[in-house]
């Protein structure tokens, strides 16, 4: 339990420095660039994610929690030539339909850019599969050191080429996961001589469950996420799927990192809690500690993030700010549940969730299209977000019950960090209640910030000693 808190520090400290690097970065690129560029890298990103998380046919879950380390390097072999595949059938798609797909999303400045896809497509895909091995060696350092080196990279080509418009967004998406799948893939090459085609077709039978359940759960899962900036790029304008793209990432960026880093980790000890019989523990402990930490935060920012958007970004970027708004209750629910979403996978329930991102992709896809019919873009974002957290709160409490453990916990952990949320989020709710100005209000706010940041420290760090007498004890 200590080594999973400090392999979650190593991976949380390697996240924040690079979604500090970004977000520091975040007001200058929102100048150099228009809400169409942005628009026009949300659909190049959707496109990506449906491409590259089947890349592998999701072969490359399997590779951290298997026992055996020679399986291990088949899965990894498996799964390159699986991203080989794929990224070929990706660049034959393009050269064949691209045209059609740019003029079906209203993005024709995408037809010309379309090339870049399958240079993604396979860089993704790599870079997943090295991510899941070296999450199965315990690398967190070197993952850490890999999530920063793909800011840098991301960030350089982005300031020095924002002449070139979407063409430098894309083409920065692109090159920094190759500088991730490049980095990681140290010392792997030549671990797979000890691997052959009798055993790689035998662990393709013998981890068929993974590309027959993971692989569609995983694809309905990126449709749902990347469906927005689809959908509203196709129903209403690139400049809508722009305003969405910025408020998604800047809501999700901060603190889905510590998310990000304890999935990470809790993915490469959970076949080995479940065997032992402490995987219920640890996802209670989980869940307890990550809603201490984001209930504030949510609670400080929901009713500023217009204001909040307008004064950093400027005044283009206002209806951003509105749809970030909208989505905290949604990305709270993602952020305590996601880390542990690996669950259904490690227990063999691929099936449930299967059925689970189905229904979540039905759900958004309804929601979409019916505030698309209205023509009324904010109750659109309204309706998606608040059924998206639905559906999440679901697959929680279905979650707590195939483990077995008690909703009651979960409810009283909620209600404790509700109760923290108002405390820390004072400040800025008072600001907000008197109306003061501007300049005051972002003062409020970043005093409410600070106040959760020492809250998230404090629990992190009783998180840390609570393991320790569980280790000693």
């Amino acid at each position: 339990m200590k080594r999973f808190v400090k392999n979650t520090a190593v991976m949380a400290g390697g996240a924040a420095g690079s979604q500090l690097l970004l977000l520091l970065a975040t007001p200058i690129i929102t100048r150099l660039y228009t809400p169409q560029d942005f628009g026009i890298l949300a659909v190049y990103i959707g496109l990506l994610g449906l491409f590259s998380v089947i890349s592998s046919f999701r072969y490359e879950m399997a590779i951290p929690i298997v026992e055996k380390d020679d399986e291990a390097i088949d899965l990894v072999f498996l799964s390159l030539i699986l991203v080989s595949l794929t990224s070929l059938i990706s660049c034959i798609l393009i050269i064949v339909f691209g045209e059609t797909i740019a003029i079906f999303l209203k993005v024709p400045r995408l037809e010309s850019l379309l090339w870049l896809l399958p240079v993604g497509v396979c860089f993704v895909g790599t870079y997943q599969i090295f991510n899941k091995y070296a999450l199965r060696e315990k690398l967190f350092k070197n993952i850490a050191i890999t999530r920063i080196s793909q800011s840098v990279a991301i960030l350089t080509i982005q300031l020095l080429a924002y002449k070139l418009g979407a063409v430098a967004l894309l083409t920065a998406q692109s090159i920094g996961q190759g500088t991730g799948a490049l980095t990681l893939s140290k010392g792997v090459f030549s671990r797979l001589r000890l691997s052959n085609k009798r055993k790689i077709i035998s662990v393709a039978k013998k981890y068929r469950r993974f590309p027959l359940y993971s692989s569609w759960a995983g694809l309905l899962n990126t449709l749902g996420s990347q469906l927005p900036p689809l959908a509203f790029a196709s129903l209403f304008s690139s400049q809508v799927a722009g305003y969405y793209a910025l408020a998604f990432g800047l809501v999700t960026a901060p603190i889905s990192l510590l998310a990000n880093a304890i999935g990470s980790v809790f993915l490469s000890d959970a076949a080995n809690a479940w065997r032992n019989g402490g995987l219920g523990a640890k996802i209670d402990f989980i869940h307890d500690k990550l809603a201490n930490v984001a209930m504030p935060i949510i609670i400080t920012l929901v009713f500023v993030m217009p204001d909040i958007f307008t004064w950093v970004f400027g005044a283009q970027w206002t209806t951003a700010g509105y749809f970030a708004q909208w989505m905290l209750p949604w990305i709270y629910l993602v952020f305590v549940t996601s880390p542990v979403s690996t669950t259904y996978e490690v227990i063999g329930k691929q099936s449930e969730y299967l059925i689970f991102q189905f229904s979540l992709f039905i759900v958004r896809l309804c929601a979409i299209l019916y505030g698309a019919h209205l023509n009324d873009l904010k109750y659109t974002i309204v309706l998606f977000s608040l059924s998206s957290a639905v559906c999440w709160l679901i697959f929680l409490l279905r979650m707590y019950a195939l483990i077995g453990l008690r909703i009651r916990h979960a409810v009283i952990a909620t209600a404790k960090a509700f109760v923290v949320g108002i405390i820390c989020a004072a400040p800025c709710l008072l600001g907000v209640l008197l109306n003061v100005e501007m300049k005051i209000l972002i003062g409020l706010i970043i005093i409410s910030l600070l106040i959760c940041g020492i809250n998230a420290f404090f629990t992190m760090k009783n998180a840390f000693f609570t393991m320790k007498t569980v280790v000693r004890g």
